[in-house]
């Protein structure tokens, strides 16, 4: 009775499992206190291709975990990685089993290296309280009570169950010649920073690569000099995720100088990827590049200082080579670079000789002072 009122409690049930039930149960919860999951977006996958996924660790609200001890560690040398260090996403009362629980995501790049049959595993630990207490029938420390008690730290060591998946190796057919092992879905472009030039000077040429794959896999295209124009080694600048490299641009910067005048064409690029959506190769064509290259200006050949005024050509040849003069004026000649003594500037001695002759009539008036006194 409440206030004197009389309330009517509804009747409940519980149900009391035996010894081995009650096993049971402590084992699937202790199972479903921390676990991993790494979702696929497909059963299969091409050989060199890279797989974006995410690695998520689930922690049961109720384990009493006092820190993640590492990041996520591959098992298995079937696939390559990046490295996952601090998780990127971390959520709240996540419900998953009847339970709530706190989950860490880390981004994950997989590739495979070679086709079948691989499996891939990943394991974490964690540090958790124990309770000191041995009054558990089961050998549970984690059960022991509602809320777990107090007592020692321990790890716990949370395993992703092994994952098999099939590997399928590029397919032969229609491969383009030169096909260099590119694998997504991609846009290209190609670009030069001047249209106009004197010969001699550099034009940057930039080819980017633009979409979703193996980055970290496609080479610099092949771009070589010729007569027309003299190439540098590309520079490579990626605009993305430096670690992961699944999704961004990729730079390829070359520079291109320009051996002789007229209207020129820079060799175009094309670019070939496989697609493993549509399983089936691409090619993206390349346009032609006009180039517009002016003559550069002439160089004067200086006149022979050993002839005599009177055998100077009345006029000067000019020289048939484009050369490029960074200065008209050259500035003060040195016969020597290396630094000249104090003893050879005239200065030096001048100082000294003034010093010692004042010196020596400061003495003399002094010996003509004493004479005199």
């Amino acid at each position: 009775m409440i206030e004197g009122k009389s309330y009517q409690v509804p009747p409940a049930t519980l149900q009391v499992l035996d010894p081995s039930q009650q096993e049971k149960q402590a084992q699937l919860d202790l199972r479903q206190a921390a676990f991993l999951e790494l979702p696929f977006p497909r059963s299969y996958f091409f050989e060199g291709e890279t797989i974006m996924t995410s690695l998520t660790l689930f922690i049961w609200d109720r384990l009493p975990v006092n820190r993640i001890e590492n990041a996520p560690t591959k098992i298995g040398e079937s696939f390559s990685s990046n490295n996952l260090g601090k998780w990127t996403e971390e959520k709240r009362n996540v419900s998953r089993n009847g339970k709530i629980y706190s989950t860490f995501t880390w981004p994950v790049a997989l590739t495979a290296a070679m086709a079948g049959t691989k499996e891939i595993s990943f394991t974490v630990n964690l540090r958790v309280r124990v309770n000191s207490r041995k009054n558990s029938p089961f050998s549970s420390p984690f059960f022991n009570d509602p809320f777990f008690g107090f007592g020692r730290e321990e790890s716990l060591t949370v395993e992703l169950p092994t994952k098999s998946i099939e590997i399928k190796p590029l397919p032969s057919t229609n491969r383009p010649s030169d096909y260099s092992g590119a694998i997504g879905s991609f846009r290209a472009q190609y670009s030069v920073d001047a249209n106009q030039v004197e010969v001699g000077d550099p034009v940057r040429l930039n080819f980017s690569i633009e979409g979703k794959g193996n980055f970290a896999a496609i080479p610099a295209p092949i771009l070589e000099s010729n007569e027309e124009f003299k190439i540098g080694p590309p520079a490579f600048l990626f605009e993305g995720n430096e670690e992961i490299k699944s999704e961004g641009r990729q730079n390829f910067e070359f520079i291109l100088t320009p051996q002789k005048a007229g209207n020129l064409k820079i060799t175009p690029l094309n670019f070939s990827y496989f697609d493993p959506i549509q399983e089936k190769y691409s090619t993206i064509i390349g346009n032609e590049i006009d180039l517009l290259v002016k003559p550069g200006e002439k160089w004067i050949e200086p006149p022979n200082q050993n002839e005599s005024p009177n055998s100077m050509p009345s006029t000067i040849a000019m020289s048939t080579n484009d050369l490029f003069q960074t200065a008209s004026d050259p500035g003060i000649w040195y016969s020597s670079l290396q630094p000249k003594s104090i003893e050879s500037n005239y200065w030096f001695w001048w100082c000294h000789c003034s010093t010692c002759c004042w010196r020596t009539g400061r003495v003399c008036r002094y010996v003509n002072c004493k004479s005199i006194s």
